[in-house]
């Protein structure tokens, strides 16, 4: 598993804890470190094969032209 992996994983965790806070200052705080993962997790630069690979398919896209062209 990838270091960009972890983060995202980290970050998917703490926003469902956040969700499921028992108070507003809980969620805020789960929330803020959601943020931190997330922001990690897109900073992060390929260093194993798995995020090389998942780099490299993020940078080709799916091909499929955007909504905005049909609308």
């Amino acid at each position: 598993m990838g270091k960009k992996y972890e983060y995202a994983s980290s970050a998917e965790t703490c926003e469902k804890m956040g969700r499921e806070g028992r108070s507003d200052h809980d969620s805020v705080e789960w929330f803020g470190l959601a943020m931190y993962w997330t922001v990690l997790s897109r900073c992060t630069h390929a260093e194993d094969p798995e995020d090389r690979f998942i780099a490299e398919l993020e940078s080709l896209g799916t091909g499929q032209p955007s909504s905005a062209a049909f609308h």
